[in-house]
Protein backbone atom coordinates (compact mmCIF):
# COMPACT_ATOMS: atom_id res chain seq x y z
CA UNK A 1 0.00 0.00 0.00
CA UNK A 2 2.86 2.46 0.74
CA UNK A 3 4.59 1.47 -2.48
CA UNK A 4 1.75 2.10 -4.60
CA UNK A 5 1.04 5.58 -2.44
CA UNK A 6 4.41 6.63 -3.18
CA UNK A 7 4.44 5.93 -7.17
CA UNK A 8 1.02 7.10 -7.37
CA UNK A 9 2.75 10.71 -5.64
CA UNK A 10 6.25 10.24 -7.82
CA UNK A 11 4.01 9.82 -10.68
CA UNK A 12 2.07 12.47 -10.36
CA UNK A 13 4.60 15.27 -9.70
CA UNK A 14 6.89 13.78 -12.76
CA UNK A 15 3.71 14.76 -14.65
CA UNK A 16 2.40 18.02 -12.86
CA UNK A 17 6.49 18.96 -13.50
CA UNK A 18 6.27 18.11 -16.77
CA UNK A 19 3.22 20.39 -17.59
CA UNK A 20 4.29 23.44 -15.69
CA UNK A 21 7.97 23.24 -17.58
CA UNK A 22 6.59 22.90 -20.73
CA UNK A 23 4.91 26.13 -21.22
CA UNK A 24 5.59 28.02 -24.22
CA UNK A 25 4.32 31.52 -25.78
CA UNK A 26 3.57 32.02 -29.24
CA UNK A 27 2.56 35.76 -30.59
CA UNK A 28 0.18 34.97 -33.53
CA UNK A 29 -0.51 38.36 -33.78
CA UNK A 30 2.98 39.56 -34.35
CA UNK A 31 4.38 41.00 -37.77
CA UNK A 32 6.41 38.62 -39.97
CA UNK A 33 9.00 39.89 -42.44
CA UNK A 34 8.51 39.16 -46.03
CA UNK A 35 4.85 37.37 -47.23
CA UNK A 36 3.64 33.79 -46.58
CA UNK A 37 4.80 30.80 -49.53
CA UNK A 38 0.72 30.22 -50.24
CA UNK A 39 0.92 34.09 -52.06
CA UNK A 40 4.08 34.52 -53.35
CA UNK A 41 3.75 34.09 -57.09
CA UNK A 42 1.85 35.92 -60.12
CA UNK A 43 -1.75 36.17 -60.60
CA UNK A 44 -3.57 37.29 -63.05
CA UNK A 45 -7.38 38.76 -63.31
CA UNK A 46 -9.68 38.79 -65.96
CA UNK A 47 -9.13 42.06 -66.68
CA UNK A 48 -5.64 41.56 -67.30
CA UNK A 49 -4.58 43.48 -64.26
CA UNK A 50 -1.32 41.77 -62.70
CA UNK A 51 -0.84 40.80 -58.69
CA UNK A 52 2.87 40.28 -57.72
CA UNK A 53 3.56 39.53 -54.40
CA UNK A 54 6.86 38.36 -53.62
CA UNK A 55 9.31 39.01 -49.99
CA UNK A 56 9.86 42.74 -50.98
CA UNK A 57 6.49 43.61 -52.59
CA UNK A 58 2.91 43.47 -53.36
CA UNK A 59 2.03 45.32 -56.63
CA UNK A 60 -1.03 45.27 -58.55
CA UNK A 61 -0.07 45.97 -62.02
CA UNK A 62 -2.75 47.76 -64.47
CA UNK A 63 -2.81 45.60 -67.65
CA UNK A 64 -2.07 49.20 -69.44
CA UNK A 65 1.44 48.80 -67.39
CA UNK A 66 1.30 52.28 -65.57
CA UNK A 67 4.16 52.97 -63.77
CA UNK A 68 4.19 51.54 -60.11
CA UNK A 69 6.30 52.54 -56.68
CA UNK A 70 9.31 50.88 -55.72
CA UNK A 71 8.78 49.40 -51.90
CA UNK A 72 11.93 48.27 -49.34
CA UNK A 73 9.96 46.12 -46.75
CA UNK A 74 6.71 44.61 -46.45
CA UNK A 75 5.74 42.95 -43.42
CA UNK A 76 2.44 40.24 -42.88
CA UNK A 77 0.40 39.03 -40.16
CA UNK A 78 -2.65 35.72 -40.33
CA UNK A 79 -5.77 37.16 -39.57
CA UNK A 80 -7.53 34.23 -39.84
CA UNK A 81 -9.74 32.21 -42.15
CA UNK A 82 -6.75 32.66 -44.59
CA UNK A 83 -7.06 36.18 -44.59
CA UNK A 84 -3.83 37.83 -44.38
CA UNK A 85 -2.93 41.29 -43.65
CA UNK A 86 0.06 43.37 -44.94
CA UNK A 87 1.83 46.71 -44.37
CA UNK A 88 4.60 47.69 -46.97
CA UNK A 89 6.75 50.77 -46.79
CA UNK A 90 7.82 52.85 -50.20
CA UNK A 91 11.22 53.14 -50.81
CA UNK A 92 11.00 56.55 -52.43
CA UNK A 93 12.88 58.71 -49.42
CA UNK A 94 9.59 58.66 -47.94
CA UNK A 95 8.29 56.86 -44.82
CA UNK A 96 4.79 56.11 -46.16
CA UNK A 97 3.33 52.80 -44.80
CA UNK A 98 0.29 51.41 -46.53
CA UNK A 99 -1.68 48.57 -45.17
CA UNK A 100 -4.20 46.18 -47.23
CA UNK A 101 -5.74 42.64 -46.73
CA UNK A 102 -5.44 39.86 -48.87
CA UNK A 103 -7.26 36.68 -48.49
CA UNK A 104 -6.63 33.09 -50.38
CA UNK A 105 -9.17 30.53 -51.66
CA UNK A 106 -9.51 27.19 -49.74
CA UNK A 107 -7.46 25.54 -52.67
CA UNK A 108 -4.97 28.44 -52.54
CA UNK A 109 -5.37 29.13 -56.63
CA UNK A 110 -7.38 31.96 -55.92
CA UNK A 111 -6.91 35.34 -53.77
CA UNK A 112 -8.68 38.68 -53.92
CA UNK A 113 -7.10 41.70 -52.46
CA UNK A 114 -9.48 44.26 -50.50
CA UNK A 115 -10.31 47.22 -52.42
CA UNK A 116 -9.47 45.85 -56.04
CA UNK A 117 -12.77 44.41 -56.34
CA UNK A 118 -11.04 41.57 -58.87
CA UNK A 119 -10.73 37.59 -58.18
CA UNK A 120 -7.11 36.68 -59.10
CA UNK A 121 -5.98 33.35 -60.64
CA UNK A 122 -2.62 31.60 -59.54
CA UNK A 123 -0.31 32.10 -62.73
CA UNK A 124 2.86 30.66 -61.27
CA UNK A 125 4.38 30.23 -57.91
Amino acid sequence: MKKSFLATLALSAGLTGGLVGTTTSVNAASWHKGMPAILKGEWQAKSGDILSISNQHLTVMPENGAALPMYKHIYYRYIGKRVYRYKQTYAAGTSTTTYGKVKVSKNGHYAYVAGTHELFHLKHH
